[in-house]
């Protein structure tokens, strides 16, 4: 049975209610049903009281970037274990891609993911569908029936679809749904996955991948959007060339979001060194200048989300050499300290916690917000408290 609950002596902070400063809430049951400001909070009565000890409450935090390792991986790492590391680093919500094995192409696909969520009682796991059958390209999956299951978009994971007929008729069949379609993915074929073409790629002997692939990548699909009218993101921009490209489309009005990855505004393809496959990313780390472009692009807004792009690999694929090695870090504990470092990097508190709240909740259609009758989907974070990460 549902009790009202109190959450008290905490620093409410919305930037898109306008809250920021000392307040509290009341829940009961799934819902936010007062909102105070300031001391008031400490005479509401509740049955049960919850003392913030001045820690800072936000909307839920949202991950609309994450890759499931189950089904298919679940040695990797299981649904229950990704929601709880998700909630350890103050995450409320988690969308996964549907690249799983098998991937997320059936509505019995869609259902399994929310239902081992709720199961694990930890962060939300909502997902995208896969756009196509097995994510395979070619055949265009029930978008439909998936929509109804509860995906909250559609994507084709990793795998970009290359076909200019499937993916147009893909588009124009997802524009009727109303979901948002995830696009922009850069093809594995390009060069050596995992750094960028240019003096490290040759000093390492890898061929690399050039910067076009990504460029070619999103201009492609943002010609798609202009013909076919879907709503496009653009999840993980992580160029200079690709940021200007979003930025030249939204002054054109396309209906198009874009958001890049929390590793492509704090880490340059230094961290690859000599070889070094723990920063073997797809799409690769690339030079601080496309670092600093991706910054500005989240600072006025060209970038909507932040995303941790989590993907486990376990060291047998890691643990190789670099051509072998798997691309892909974990992210999801580090993700909310990353992005607030971003903050030292002209970036605006507001911002940070918009791009991980209300931008992401806005494209997929989800609650977000401290308010009488919002969902009450909260994170409670201590933004003094320091603690160090193994890795």
């Amino acid at each position: 049975m549902s009790k009202r609950t109190l959450i008290r002596n905490v620093r409410l902070f919305d930037p898109s209610q306008g809250h920021d400063g000392p307040g509290g809430v009341v829940l009961y049951g799934k819902r936010i049903v007062a909102v105070f400001g300031g001391a008031s909070a400490i005479a509401a009565e509740a049955e049960v009281v919850i003392d913030g000890q001045g820690a800072t409450l936000l909307p839920g935090l949202i991950d609309s970037r994450v890759h499931l390792s189950e089904p298919g991986l679940e040695y990797r790492e299981t649904v229950s274990e990704t929601a709880q590391l998700a909630a350890q680093g103050g995450i409320a919500t988690i969308i996964a891609q549907p690249d799983t094995t098998p991937p997320t192409d059936r509505p019995q696909a869609v259902f399994a993911v929310s239902h081992r969520s709720r199961e694990a009682r930890h962060a939300r796991a909502l997902t995208l569908a896969s756009l196509t059958q097995n994510c395979e390209g070619e055949q265009l999956a029930e978008l439909g029936m998936l929509a109804e299951a509860g995906a909250v978009g559609f994507s084709n994971g990793v795998w970009p679809v290359e076909r200019l007929e499937a993916i147009s008729r893909a588009l124009t069949y997802a524009q009727v749904t109303e979901r948002p379609v995830v696009l922009g993915q850069t093809p594995a074929a390009w060069g050596q996955p995992g750094v960028v073409s240019g003096e490290l790629s040759a000093r390492l002997g890898l061929g690399g991948v050039p910067v076009l692939a990504e460029v070619m990548a999103i201009e492609r699909d943002l010609r798609l959007v202009e013909m076919t009218g879907v709503r496009g993101h653009f999840d993980l921009v992580t160029s200079a060339e690709g940021v200007a490209a979003i930025r030249a489309a939204k002054a054109r009005g396309l209906p198009v979001t874009a958001g890049t990855g929390i590793a492509y505004a704090t880490l340059t393809e230094i961290a690859i060194g000599d070889y070094r496959t723990h920063a073997k990313l797809h799409p690769p780390l690339r030079p601080d200048r496309d670092r600093l472009a991706v910054i500005e692009g989240l600072a006025d807004g060209t970038l909507d989300t932040l995303v941790s792009d989590h993907r486990p690999v376990d060291t047998d694929h890691k643990r190789v050499p670099f051509e072998q090695a798997e691309p892909g870090i974990v992210g999801l504990e580090s993700f909310l300290s990353l992005a607030l470092s971003l903050e030292d990097q002209g970036v605006d508190k507001a911002r940070i916690i918009d791009a991980m709240t209300t931008a992401p909740a806005r494209i997929f259609g989800l609650e977000s917000g401290i308010f009488p009758n919002a969902r009450a989907d909260l994170s409670l974070v201590d933004l003094e408290r320091q603690r160090k990460l193994d890795a």
